[in-house]
């Protein structure tokens, strides 16, 4: 690592990581020039790919979570697409916050769901998604092929549906349907995400004190690369995928 003339916040041999989204990107370079603003010394606790897995994800996760103000302890929430990068996190994060958690995926996926922390899980393959009843307070629609009309049926009054990401006509989707929504007193929002700092602090500080942790399924040397994308773009990968720089950095 080197700093330039400017920097104050770094020195020679620090070792940083951060969601570069918002300056550029360059995450899959073995060099590249970051804003010290947006990045953050990692943890002596934290290893080199833990540390990799946390920015996008992590803060993508904390910020649906509170997307809407107010208290979250106690409420029951439902989570499609939970097996997955954005997925781990959030369901670790609403277990932290004492949320009653409803995860959604395949069968596969069933028990690492019970390992993090869920509530209950249901196999979409064979279940029902009003098997635990129909009256969540939000619905944290992450991946999944499941109609937002069908979803709003799970909602209690008041309650609303989250999409986080997904394709532009899902998104597309959801805004058309908002005025819908509102007459049944049901809303659905999207989430743009934002490379915020503070929410990499914090959830940094959540992974150091062993409250929540990265679930990484495998990392992959740099000439691995495009297998690593093809797994990502085929939507079964669980928790992150990794790429590293060499060898003695796989885990």
């Amino acid at each position: 690592m080197e700093v330039g003339p400017h920097v104050s916040l770094f020195s020679v041999g620090d070792e940083v990581f951060g969601d570069l989204s918002g300056v550029g990107f360059g995450g899959f370079a073995e060099y590249v020039v970051a804003d010290e603003t947006v990045i953050i010394k990692k943890p002596e606790s934290i290893s080199i790919v833990q540390a990799a897995a946390l920015p996008m994800a992590s803060v993508t996760a904390l910020q649906a979570l509170h997307k809407i103000p107010g208290t979250v302890e106690g409420k029951k929430i439902m989570i499609l697409g939970s097996s997955g990068g954005v997925g781990t996190y959030l369901l670790q994060l609403a277990h932290v916050e004492k949320v009653q958690v409803t995860t959604v995926c395949s069968g596969k996926n069933v028990s690492l769901m019970n390992q993090l922390g869920a509530t209950h899980t249901i196999d979409y393959t064979k279940d029902a998604l009003d098997i635990f009843g129909s009256d969540y307070d939000q619905i944290f629609a992450v991946h999944g092929n499941h109609s937002l009309s069908s979803l709003r049926k799970l909602l209690k009054p008041g309650g609303s549906i989250i999409v986080v990401g997904g394709s532009v006509s899902r998104l597309i989707k959801a805004l058309i349907l908002a005025p819908v929504f509102s007459l049944t007193k049901k809303t659905v929002q999207t989430l743009a995400a934002k490379p915020v700092l503070k929410d990499l602090l914090f959830v940094t500080t959540l992974v150091e004190q062993g409250l929540i942790q990265p679930y990484i399924e495998a990392t992959y040397l740099f000439s691995e690369l495009p297998h690593a994308l093809e797994l990502c773009r085929g939507g079964h990968a669980k928790g992150k995928l990794v790429i590293t720089m060499n060898e003695l950095n796989r885990e």
